[in-house]
C-alpha cells in the first residue's frame, strides 16, 4: 500500500526485503522493488506465494480473485507461476526510503527516475485449458467438480528421480501447487470428522 497507495490499479510496485542469516544473527541486506502484473481488467494480480530458486530468482504465485469453483464467474484471467529475478534491480535500502513516508512511487504508481525494478517473467500459466483437460479439469465454463477452484495458494518443487528424468537440459522438478475453496460447501455444511483416541 506504500507503493502507489490503496487502489488496485496502482499498487503494481511492492518490496521485496532479503535478509542474511547466520547461526544466531539477522541481517537486513537489500530491498528491491518488484513490478506486479497487471491484468486486462487494469486490476493488479494478487500474490499468494513466493519460492526459493537461487539467491536471484524465485517463483512467484500471481493470480486473479473472484473465479472459480464456487464464484459467480467460473473463468479466471490469470493464474500463473512466474519467475522474479534480482540480480540486475536497484537496491532501494537506505534510510530515507525506510522512513516513514519513504515511498519510491507516486500516488499513481509511478516509480521514482533511477530505480530499476526487479524483472519479472510470466512463465506457467494454470489457465490452460488444453493442458486442464488432460487431468479432467477445466477453467471456466460448468460448475462441477473439474472446474478450477478460485484461490491458489502455494508453492513447491520437487526433483524428479534420474530414472524418470527426459534427459533434456538441466534438472527436472515438479511443480506442486494447492489451493483452497475457503470453506464454501455445495449445501451450506461443512464436512465433519471425529477421531477417537
Amino acid at each position: 500500500m506504500q507503493e502507489g497507495g490503496s487502489k488496485s490499479k496502482t499498487r503494481q510496485n511492492t518490496r521485496l526485503l532479503k535478509y542474511r542469516i547466520k547461526d544466531e544473527n539477522i541481517e537486513y541486506e537489500a530491498e528491491y522493488i518488484i513490478p506486479l502484473p497487471v491484468l486486462s481488467t487494469g486490476k493488479v494480480a494478487g500474490q499468494s506465494e513466493m519460492h526459493f530458486i537461487s539467491d536471484d530468482q524465485f517463483l512467484v504465485l500471481a493470480r486473479d480473485s473472484g473465479a472459480g469453483n464456487g464464484q459467480e464467474s467460473s473463468e479466471s484471467i490469470y493464474r500463473n507461476a512466474d519467475v522474479i529475478d534480482i540480480s540486475n534491480a536497484t537496491n532501494i535500502k537506505n534510510a530515507t526510503n525506510d522512513a516513514v513516508g519513504g515511498a519510491v512511487a507516486s500516488s499513481k504508481g509511478e516509480l521514482k527516475p533511477g530505480i530499476v525494478p526487479a524483472t519479472y517473467c510470466p512463465w506457467l500459466s494454470y489457465n490452460n485449458n488444453n493442458e486442464l483437460r488432460r487431468f479432467g479439469a477445466h477453467n471456466g465454463g460448468e460448475q462441477d467438480a473439474g472446474l478450477l477452484n478460485e484461490k491458489w495458494e502455494s508453492l513447491a518443487l520437487a526433483p524428479v528421480d534420474d530414472k524418470f528424468q527426459t534427459k533434456g537440459e538441466g534438472k527436472e522438478y515438479y511443480l506442486i501447487s494447492v489451493s483452497d475453496n475457503d470453506f464454501i460447501t455445495q449445501n451450506g455444511k461443512l464436512p465433519c470428522c471425529i477421531m477417537n483416541e
